[in-house]
C-alpha cells in the first residue's frame, strides 16, 4: 500500500504533460489555418480577378444600363459542365475570342475539374449556381450549404472564390437569393433569354432569331450548357446551342457588339457613370421586373 499514494501523481503527472503537449499542438495548427486564410488567391494563368464593383454588392442585377454608342453584352451559360455541352461551347468561343459567365452546379464541378481548369485559364469567369440546382423553398440551413459548398469546390478548382451568384430557374424567394445577398454576392440573372431549354419545337433559327431579336447594349444572354439531355436533340448530330452559337456570334459581331464577362460589364457601366446623361440621372441597373420562376432554370 505504501505506492497506493504515488500512482495517482504519476497519472495525474502525464495526464498534465498530455494536455500541454495537446495545446501546444492545437495553438500551432489554428496557427497554420490562419496563416492559410490570409494567404493571397492565386488565380490560374488567364483567369480575371473577381472584383464586384460597390454599387453592385448585394444587389439582384438583371441587365446593365449602358449608352448606345456602348455595344457590349455578356453572354452567361447554366447548369454545367458538362462534357456533351461544356467542351464545345469553349470550343466556339475560344475560336471567336469571345468571354463568357459560367454559372455552375457544384457536383458538376466536382465531377468535371478539367472543364473547369480550361474555363478558367481561357479567362471566363465561374459563378455559382447552387450544389444541387434545388427547387421548392429551402431552410436556412439547406440554403448556406447549396452556396457555401459551390463556394468552396470552385476555389479548391481554381484557387478563385467568386462573388457571383444565380439561382436555379430564377427563383428569388426561396431562400438562396437572401443567404447569397447576406454574404454580399452579387445575384446575376439575365435581360435575353435563348430559350435553348425548349427543344421540341424550336429550331436552331428560332433560337437565333429569339436572341437576336431581343438583344441591347448591356444585355445578359441567358444559354445552357448542363441538365442531362434536355438540350441534346435525337434528331440532330450535334446539340441545338452548339449550332446556334456560332450564328448568334457572327450575327452579332456584324451589328458591332463585343463580348465581355459580367464583372467586364458592371466595370464598364461602373466607368459610364461619371459621364452626365441628359436627363441629369444615371440608373446603374435595371432589376428584375418579376420574380416569377424561370422554366429554363
Amino acid at each position: 500500500m505504501k505506492y497506493s499514494g504515488r500512482k495517482p501523481f504519476k497519472v495525474h503527472a502525464w495526464g498534465i504533460g498530455l494536455l500541454i503537449l495537446g495545446g501546444i499542438l492545437a495553438v500551432l495548427w489554428l496557427s497554420s489555418l490562419t496563416a492559410l486564410a490570409y494567404l493571397p488567391i492565386r488565380p490560374l494563368v488567364g483567369g480575371e480577378g473577381y472584383v464586384i464593383p460597390p454599387m453592385a454588392r448585394g444587389q439582384i442585377i438583371r441587365q446593365v444600363e449602358l449608352p448606345d454608342s456602348e455595344k457590349a453584352i455578356a453572354l452567361t451559360f447554366d447548369d454545367g459542365p458538362t462534357p456533351q455541352l461544356t467542351a464545345p461551347i469553349l470550343d466556339i468561343l475560344q475560336t471567336y475570342h469571345v468571354p463568357a459567365t459560367f454559372f455552375w452546379v457544384g457536383q458538376n464541378v466536382q465531377r468535371f475539374p478539367a472543364l473547369v481548369e480550361k474555363a478558367a485559364r481561357a479567362g471566363h469567369t465561374l459563378g455559382n449556381h447552387t450544389w444541387h440546382h434545388p427547387t421548392g423553398l429551402l431552410t436556412p440551413f439547406r440554403a448556406t450549404q447549396e452556396v457555401e459548398s459551390t463556394r468552396r469546390v470552385i476555389y479548391q478548382t481554381i484557387g478563385r472564390k467568386t462573388p457571383w451568384f444565380r439561382p436555379p430557374f430564377g427563383h428569388l424567394h426561396n431562400g438562396l437569393v437572401s443567404y447569397a445577398r447576406s454574404q454580399n454576392d452579387t445575384i446575376i440573372l439575365w435581360s435575353v433569354d435563348s430559350e435553348d431549354w425548349r427543344v421540341k419545337n424550336f429550331s436552331v433559327a428560332q433560337m437565333v432569331e429569339q436572341v437576336l431579336s431581343n438583344i441591347k447594349p448591356g444585355a445578359i444572354v441567358l444559354f445552357h450548357d448542363g441538365r442531362g439531355s434536355r438540350l441534346l436533340s435525337p434528331t440532330q448530330n450535334l446539340p441545338p446551342i452548339v449550332q446556334a452559337l456560332p450564328l448568334i456570334l457572327e450575327a452579332l459581331h456584324q451589328q458591332g457588339y463585343h463580348f465581355v464577362t459580367v464583372p467586364q460589364l458592371l466595370q464598364l457601366r461602373e466607368q459610364t457613370t461619371s459621364r452626365p446623361s441628359a436627363s441629369g440621372t444615371s440608373t446603374l441597373f435595371l432589376p428584375p421586373t418579376s420574380p416569377a420562376p424561370h422554366p429554363g432554370g
